[in-house]
């Protein structure tokens, strides 16, 4: 009987063994060199060596009962080990599934990707398209747009009914779609669509209830109202339909009713609102004009200011720079959110304005989640509220709520890119690195033109170690933020000269906020801290909190002079505000 060396030998083990593990690395090289331009995503690489892992007793097992020349059937031993390898390895590749989707950063506390919201027998999530006005009267009313709006403001109070933005329904508004094909895009479970036909002094307003999976109609309906007064004409229609929803879907009444006073002020309100939802910055900078105008025709119009408030903190927050940056400004807005509270205490996004103005500026977390609270307990279904409370839960470490506040703002307003921009902010502070970049990808899908979550994709694809792909974004003014990339691809020389420049340059965007980022990344406290000093000395919204907690700032977390600064500076931004809003109570 031949010996088991003979046998191996014989069978060509060594030689299949070697010739294997030859290909493997050939292969494994070729990967990692073809994983950046491609875009290979970790899942992908890692399922690649769980088929190499499982690969070679497979082709050893294959060599034992084929390599001996002669041998060609497979036996019922060789097919029982075979199958047990599949297994194995199917196993393997279930395991690495999730954990390739949730890449942490390295030294940070895992939070875990929580799922996405999605639609429930108790949470119904309904689409309100905008109205079709056929012979309008006045253009410049926009009575459909104004009929929706106040029909979403209502609904917004519903606990049972999450209605989806209007920014999202806007951005499908030319978009040639069925009903179905919107319910899937915006993932809602009914579709409100309806008309408007002016016929003298009366107004015919159609409605109906579309129940999309099953191509029903649950309720279709029309009336005539007489148009004798805009706001009782647009109060009394959106009453009608928000009822006749509710009776269908069986859902609770809103909790408040609100109502404005001046037709042309409203008018602004609504062009302001529909410009401000590109986040771009001459958009914003016509919102706020829009918003003015509204004030000054009506300067107790509680949504225009509380609209305006927001506009100016957001125009901060994307780093506009000029005159709506500064401290004069953001305390100017805080008073218009307190003003819109005090107009009108059961409006739920002046309380939400009022948290994200309280929250950027580092106020008391115990003042901010009041603030937040009466938001939401006032409009559950409003997606503003969720994904500005996301920032602060954020601010405050407490991430797995943040991120689960971030999707269900994205799951009420689905293609706004601001929604997806918040999420990989907040991601990114929790150190939840494929989530950040997922999100901030997004958001660069649904408006290439905003230049923010490059800064999300950029410092995710660092701290993921792939700076080369940082290196390969369009930063477009975020010359600190390249510096960083610069620096974790080796290129430390030029990343140094890069940052020198962007701290001498004058003028808005000499970005301060990302000069402390490249700083503490390099582990040089004194000079983060000098940075951060120097970009809240213009404005509060200074360096994005979620960024300072993000592992960019690792490297400097605990330097005890550095953490005693970051703590007099908070206090600091705080007065400061106090201060500028003229108001001295928190």
């Amino acid at each position: 009987m031949p010996s088991l060396r003979d046998r191996l030998k014989d069978r060509h083990i060594a030689r299949w063994g070697v010739a294997y593990v030859a290909g493997a690395f050939v292969a494994l090289q070729v990967m990692d060199a073809l994983a950046e331009p491609m875009g290979l995503s970790p899942f992908f690489q890692r399922a690649v060596l769980v088929v190499i892992m499982v690969g070679l007793p497979a082709t050893l097992v294959l060599a034992w009962f084929h390599g001996e020349k002669g041998v060609q059937r497979m036996t019922l031993g060789e097919l029982l080990i075979l199958g047990s390898l599949g297994i194995l390895g199917a196993s393997a590749l279930w395991m690495v599934r999730e954990d390739a989707d949730n890449v942490v950063a390295p030294g940070r506390a895992e939070v875990g990707e929580l799922p996405a919201p999605s639609v429930n027998d108790d949470i119904s999530v309904i689409a309100v398209l905008p109205f079709e006005e056929f012979t309008p009267s006045r253009d410049e009313l926009r009575l459909a747009d104004a009929i929706q709006d106040e029909i979403l403001t209502q609904l917004y109070q519903v606990r049972g009914l999450n209605p989806i933005s209007r920014t999202s329904v806007l951005a499908i508004r030319e978009v040639p779609l069925t009903t179905r094909e919107i319910a899937d895009t915006l993932e809602a479970r009914y579709v409100v669509e309806g008309s408007i036909q002016h016929v003298g002094d009366r107004v015919k307003v159609t409605a109906q209830l579309i129940d999309p999976i099953r191509d029903l109609h649950l309720w279709a309906e029309d009336r005539e109202f007489v148009l004798s007064d805009f706001f009782t004409l647009q109060d009394e229609a959106a009453r009608w339909v928000v009822q006749k929803l509710l009776e269908a879907t069986a859902a609770q009444p809103p909790l408040i009713q609100t109502s404005v006073a001046d037709e042309d002020a409203y008018d602004a309100y609504l062009n302001g609102r529909y410009l401000a939802a590109s986040r771009k910055e001459e958009d914003l900078a016509r919102a706020i004009d829009a918003y003015h105008e509204a004030i000054t025709l009506d300067p107790t119009f509680a949504r225009a200011l509380s609209s305006l408030a927001l506009t100016y903190a957001l125009w901060g927050h994307y780093g506009y720079g000029g005159d709506y940056a500064s401290y004069e400004t953001f305390g100017e807005a805080l008073a218009m959110a307190d003003r819109a509270v005090q107009l009108e205490p059961e409006l739920a996004d002046a309380h939400a304005t009022r948290g994200y103005l309280l929250s950027k500026a580092l106020a008391p977390a115990d003042t901010v989640e009041a603030a937040f609270r009466m938001a939401l307990a006032l409009a559950p279904g409003s997606a503003d509220a969720h994904i500005l409370y996301a920032g602060f839960l954020a601010r405050e470490g407490r991430f797995a709520e943040s991120i689960s506040e971030s999707r269900q703002a994205i799951l009420l307003d689905p293609i706004a890119p601001g929604r997806d921009s918040g999420l990989g902010y907040n991601a990114l502070a929790a150190g939840q690195l494929s989530v950040a970049l997922r999100a901030a990808e997004r958001a660069s899908v649904l408006e290439p033109d905003l230049m923010a979550p490059r800064i999300i994709q950029a410092f995710s694809l660092v701290l993921m170690g792939r700076p080369e792909g940082c290196l390969d974004l369009d930063l477009g003014p975020y010359d600190a933020v390249r510096a960083v990339c610069l620096h974790a691809s080796g290129r430390g020389d030029e990343a140094g000269a890069l940052i020198e420049r962007v701290a001498a340059s004058p003028g808005p965007r000499n970005a301060f906020l990302h000069v402390a980022s490249y700083h503490a990344w390099v582990g040089d406290a004194a000079r983060a801290m000098e940075a951060l000093e120097r970009a809240f000395d213009s404005s509060p919204h200074g360096l994005d909190y979620r960024i300072v907690e993000s592992g960019v700032f690792d490297s400097v977390r605990e330097d005890r002079e550095f953490r005693e600064g970051l703590e007099w500076l908070r206090e600091g931004v705080w007065e400061r505000v106090r201060e500028a809003r003229g108001v001295d109570r928190q």
